[in-house]
């Protein structure tokens, strides 16, 4: 009687145990069950498919650095430059192109030359040889300057008109018949007007000058200087003719002896030898005005 009751509530616990473990299962069912039907309701009845994440791809790496070798410092010609890690002033390049520029420029510097010459001579020959006065050397000095103040405008009308270069060459002719005009002066008002027809014919020459350059800083051609450079070497070369013309009078008296009148002399081998020099070599650059104005307007 005992075994038998032992062996039914062993039964009876081996029931129990399974149906609990089919309540488990049974409730694991509805639950997912449930779940898919709620993303189905989301989704609008789409079965959707779940997206891996993308995993970004890393960007490549840039190459290292190479270091410098023997082929970097190759030299690469560009244009009117070299381009390369050494860089090298194109001389011959430079002087192609700007060979208008450099001709007046040269033609300023001997005629200003001339001029630095004669202007520490002008006081002690007529002082000396003239017996002049102070005021009467001053005015002497300032006809140089009035004839020039006096020249200026005619002379860009002429150049307008007839051209540069004609300028640049009659200038400097005219200032070799005032050289020796003054070479012979015997008198104040011979003086006088031999340096003022001096100043016209170095008048003549500037604004000839100064005119051809205007022209050709008008040019669309990027291998020469702009204005400004030109302009500035102009006036360097200029300057430099005046500031070297007085250190030449001393070397002149030693080859052609004491004589006051001597730089005078010199002063008129230079001029005329300028005057040729424009003739032959100057640069006429009226069409370059007419060419850049008439692109302007267009």
């Amino acid at each position: 009687m005992l075994r038998r009751a032992v062996v039914s509530s062993a039964k009876t616990k081996t029931k129990r145990e399974e149906l609990l473990f089919w309540t488990g299962v049974v409730e694991k069912a509805l639950f997912s069950s449930s779940t898919a039907d709620d993303d189905e309701r989301k989704t609008g009845g789409r079965k959707t498919k779940k997206k891996s994440p993308k995993i970004p791809t890393p960007s490549p790496l840039p190459p290292p650095p190479t270091t410098a070798t023997s082929s970097s410092s190759k030299i690469v010609p560009s244009g009117n430059h070299i381009e390369g890690t050494r860089h090298i002033f194109p001389v011959s390049d430079f002087l192609k192109e700007n060979k208008e520029i450099l001709s007046i420029c040269g033609l300023s510097f001997a005629c200003a030359m001339g001029h630095g010459i004669l202007a520490p001579t002008i006081p002690s020959f007529a002082s000396t040889e003239l017996h002049l006065s102070g005021a009467q050397i001053g005015s002497i000095l300032s006809a140089f300057a009035a004839a020039r103040l006096c020249v200026n405008t005619p002379a860009g009308y002429f150049a307008d008109k007839f051209g540069r270069k004609k300028l640049l060459w009659f200038g400097p002719m005219v200032t070799t018949m005032a050289n020796m005009s003054t070479f012979t002066s015997g008198s104040y008002y011979e003086l006088l007007g031999a340096r003022f027809l001096a100043g016209v014919g170095s008048s003549m020459y500037t604004t000839g000058a100064s005119v051809s350059l205007s022209d050709i800083a008008k040019t669309e051609n990027k291998g020469m200087m702009n204005g400004g450079n030109a302009m500035n070497m102009h006036q360097g070369a200029a300057l430099a003719g005046a500031a070297i013309g007085p250190g030449l009078i001393s070397a002149m008296y030693a080859l052609g002896g004491e004589d006051i009148r001597t730089p005078f002399l010199f002063a008129t081998a230079l001029s005329g030898s300028l005057s040729a020099v424009a003739l032959y070599a100057a640069p006429e650059t009226k069409h370059l005005s007419s060419s850049s104005s008439s692109s302007t307007t267009t």
